[in-house]
């Protein structure tokens, strides 16, 4: 298990492709932050690779925050698009 979902998308971009994929196989991060119906935050990301294997973590009230930043600074220092962000 993981602390929380920042560890979670760290695993993908770091733990994961030593696992399994190189390290440049990550095609792109896709974000997306925004308040649900109930006023609560919500971030959601989705990590993509070169071999059409894709993956998503969310994250709720502050720690979307979280989650959110440090997806788009991974997203900016691997050069992968950041497709979405609301």
């Amino acid at each position: 298990m993981f602390r929380n979902s920042v560890d979670a998308f760290l695993y993908l971009l770091d733990g994961r492709e030593q696992e399994e994929h190189p390290a440049h196989s990550v095609k792109s991060i896709e974000v997306d932050i925004k308040y649900m119906a109930n006023g609560i935050k919500r971030c959601g990301v989705q990590v993509m690779y070169d071999d059409g294997v894709g993956y998503g973590v969310e994250a709720y009230d502050k720690e979307a925050d979280e989650l959110y930043r440090e997806a788009k600074i991974r997203s900016c220092l691997r050069k992968a698009p950041l497709l979405t962000v609301t």
